[in-house]
C-alpha cells in the first residue's frame, strides 16, 4: 500500500492493476473472456472485502498495543506497510466522520441481522458475476 486508502475506490488504479496481476501470477483462465469476467468479479469483490482486510489489521494492532483505543495503534501496523502510511490510516479513523459513519453502520446491521447470513455455499464465479450485475 504505497498510501493511505481507506475505501477501496480510492485506490490507485495502477495499484489495482499491479495487484491484479499478483492474482493472475497464482491463476490461470481457460481465455481471455474467463479473465476479464475474473477481473470484474475481483474489482467488487475487493470493494466488499477490503473494508474486512483493514478492521482485521485493525483489530491485530489493537492486541499487539494491548489497548482498546485506535488512537493507542499508531505504529502498530502490518509488517508490510510502512508506518506512515498506517499512521494516516489511524488519524483517518480517528476523524469524526469516520466514526459517525462506522456507528451508524454497526446500528443498521445489527438491525437486520439475518440479511448477514450466508447459506448459499460455494458458488461459481459465473454466478458471483451474474449475482453481482
Amino acid at each position: 500500500m504505497p498510501s493511505p486508502v481507506p475505501i477501496w475506490q480510492d485506490y490507485c488504479p495502477n495499484m489495482k492493476d499491479e495487484l491484479f496481476k499478483g492474482f493472475l501470477e497464482k491463476h490461470e483462465f481457460a481465455s481471455n473472456y474467463d479473465k476479464a469476467m475474473t477481473r470484474t468479479i475481483w474489482n467488487r469483490t475487493m470493494l466488499d472485502r477490503y473494508p474486512d482486510i483493514l478492521k482485521r489489521a485493525r483489530e491485530r494492532a489493537f492486541k499487539e498495543a494491548n489497548s482498546t483505543s485506535i488512537a493507542n495503534i499508531k505504529g502498530h501496523g502490518p509488517k508490510a506497510m510502512k508506518v506512515d502510511v498506517w499512521n494516516d490510516l489511524v488519524d483517518h479513523w480517528l476523524d469524526s466522520k469516520w466514526k459517525n459513519k462506522s456507528v451508524a453502520g454497526q446500528k443498521n446491521r445489527a438491525a437486520m441481522p439475518a440479511h448477514k447470513l450466508h447459506t448459499a455455499g460455494s458458488i461459481s464465479f459465473g454466478e458471483h458475476k451474474r449475482r453481482k450485475v
